[in-house]
């Protein structure tokens, strides 16, 4: 009876249905709030569903941007890198064609001056050498000279037809002088005299004579117009004379 009589409490009578029940006010509000919160907690899980897909899909979308923005970044440093090297390499290939071409224009100054210094030897030595080849040249002559006055003398000393084979030459020079006075060397007298008649033509009057101021070799042939020094000596001065005019 006591919940009957709660019952009947929450019913309200109306009067043109006396007969039809409705709910309480009360009831009506917890009906509502709990559909409210029904709906509520729907809506919240729906927002919550929602909030996690958009969040899964920023989070993908966002590693996806991370990882385009790393490839970026990548082909980005890789070309920095690429166009690094490329202007390290122009740079250095400007600097070592600058750096040669200042090189040769430094090396052309020194090997110039070097050319220039090498000239200038050049004609120093050749002026040194003109002079150290008529300073030889003398020498030479002077010691050939030297070997030919003793090679003469040898022989004029061994070989008196040999002495008296230049007397004769010499005195082809005389002519047909009738008085021909013929001095040598006390050393060379012994041998001469006895081939003396083997000299002239048969009218002309020789004289061989022994001068002691002549040395062995000296030869003076004279005649009342003439004079002909037919020494080896002599002679061999005549011969550098003549080579050295030539």
């Amino acid at each position: 009876m006591r919940s009957l009589s709660k019952v009947l409490k929450r019913v309200v009578f109306e009067r043109d249905n006396p007969l039809l029940l409705k709910e309480s006010p009360l009831t009506i509000k917890k009906n509502n709030e709990k559909l409210l919160n029904k709906v509520e907690l729907t809506r919240r899980r729906f927002y919550e569903d929602e909030a996690k897909q958009l969040l899964e899909e920023a989070l993908v979308k966002t590693r996806e941007i991370i990882e385009k923005s790393k490839d970026e970044a990548a082909q980005l440093i890789s070309k920095a890198q690429a166009e690094k090297q490329k202007i390290e390499k122009e740079a250095f290939d400007k600097g070592y064609k600058s750096g040669v071409e200042e090189a040769t224009k430094q090396q052309e100054v020194v090997w110039n001056e070097y050319i220039r210094e090498l000239n200038k030897t050049r004609q120093e030595i050749k002026k040194q050498n003109i002079v150290f080849k008529k300073h030889l040249e003398k020498e030479c002559l002077k010691l050939s000279l030297t070997i030919a006055e003793k090679i003469l003398c040898k022989a004029v000393q061994d070989d008196g037809n040999y002495f008296l084979g230049l007397i004769r030459k010499s005195m082809e020079k005389a002519g047909e002088e009738k008085d021909i006075l013929i001095r040598v060397s006390e050393a060379d007298f012994e041998r001469v005299n006895p081939l003396i008649l083997e000299l002239g033509n048969g009218t002309q009057k020789i004289t061989l004579i022994k001068d002691p101021f002549l040395y062995p070799g000296d030869c003076i042939i004279e005649g009342p117009h003439f004079e002909i020094d037919a020494g080896i000596r002599t002679q061999i001065k005549n011969i550098a004379l003549t080579l050295r005019k030539l």
